[in-house]
């Protein structure tokens, strides 16, 4: 597939860089920030544009990967033609994309990511479509990425997220505390992790 990339950030790095893994092509990446769209083009091989120009009309798919804030408000310019439009948001409803074209839905990776880490962990993927065939056709291109992928409706991945969070950030923020914790009773945070 052909894909233009809205995002420049952690989420857009490395599925960016996961997409040129599976052998698939980037041809745009769009930021708000000219500067941080090309960054990341010149590592995807891809062109790059700011929120003021067009989608590559030559794109399958166009892939919004930013702040869950961000999604509702600011991409009208950029899809066209009814493409297949994605968000990779965890809490944010499939339907904030219908009006931008008939052919939407959610590619939602089920990970932390981050673009500093070099390796790629395995990214369990929740997808969801406007239509049993939309659905379909992100299924079997999340399969390209993962072998870990599942649909999962609105609510469904509302939960799921809501269970990832306090899976990992409060996990993570426990772990601070412990840290914190030994660092005041001046004893060796490393000798935790192993049990950790």
């Amino acid at each position: 597939m052909k894909i233009t990339l809205i995002g420049s950030g952690n989420v857009a790095t490395v599925l960016g860089r996961l997409i040129l893994q599976s052998k698939h092509s980037i041809v745009q990446v769009i930021s708000r920030n000219k500067i941080h769209a090309k960054t990341l083009a010149v590592e995807l091989h891809a062109d790059y544009a700011d929120f003021t120009e067009l989608a590559n009309p030559d794109s399958d798919l166009i892939l919004i990967a930013v702040s869950d804030s961000g999604i509702e408000n600011l991409f009208s310019n950029f899809i066209q033609n009814d493409k297949l439009v994605l968000h990779t948001a965890g809490s944010v409803s499939k339907e904030v994309l219908g009006r931008y074209s008939k052919n939407y839905g959610v590619l939602y990776p089920l990970q932390s990511l981050r673009k500093e880490v070099k390796i790629i962990p395995p990214i369990p993927f929740l997808v969801d479509g406007s239509s049993p065939e939309v659905a379909a056709i992100i299924e079997n291109f999340a399969r390209t990425l993962s072998p870990v992928v599942s649909r999962a409706g609105d609510e469904e991945r509302l939960k799921i997220h809501a269970a990832a969070v306090i899976v990992s950030n409060f996990t993570n923020y426990l772990y601070a505390i412990a840290e914190e914790f030994c660092i005041n009773e001046k004893v060796d945070f490393n000798l935790l992790k192993p049990l950790i």
